[in-house]
């Protein structure tokens, strides 16, 4: 024959007790992975972001015909596009109609991390992602 045991109310409020020092010690725990996560591909975005317009800004100064002013509006409309804020693009050296094709033309493109942050900036606060394309003139 078995014997069922009630819990006594006082077993039933310890329980509850040790469930909420559990969860007070786990939900920051939690909270900082979930924001870590979320930030890190935040990150990786821009990353690519940043790649993506370096890229472009090198493509359309470093073709016939390309110049500075022209593809750093380019560069602008890809940030825009990818709702990048606070970056600059820096081409070295300033390219103009007589830039003589076969020069090695460098694109800069910087922003900093915690102007493109989604959650709490703290996670990257001070931190800027730089990326670098070289091309030559067509």
């Amino acid at each position: 024959m078995r014997r069922v045991q009630l819990q006594s109310s006082e077993q039933r409020s310890n329980r509850e007790g040790l469930a909420l020092v559990e969860f007070a010690i786990f939900l920051p725990i939690v909270s900082m992975l979930v924001f870590g996560a979320i930030e890190t591909a935040n990150m990786i975005y821009l990353r690519q972001g940043l790649t993506m317009t370096a890229y472009e800004v090198a493509r359309s100064v470093s073709s016939h015909g390309g110049v500075h002013a022209d593809a750093v509006i380019r560069g602008q409309q890809v940030l825009a596009a990818r709702k990048i804020n606070g970056a600059s693009i820096t081409v070295s050296p300033t390219i103009n109609s007589s830039t003589l094709p076969g020069t090695m033309i460098s694109v800069t493109v910087t922003a900093g991390a915690d102007a493109n942050a989604t959650g709490p900036q703290w996670f990257c606060q001070g931190f800027s992602l730089s990326k670098t394309v070289i091309m030559s003139r067509m």
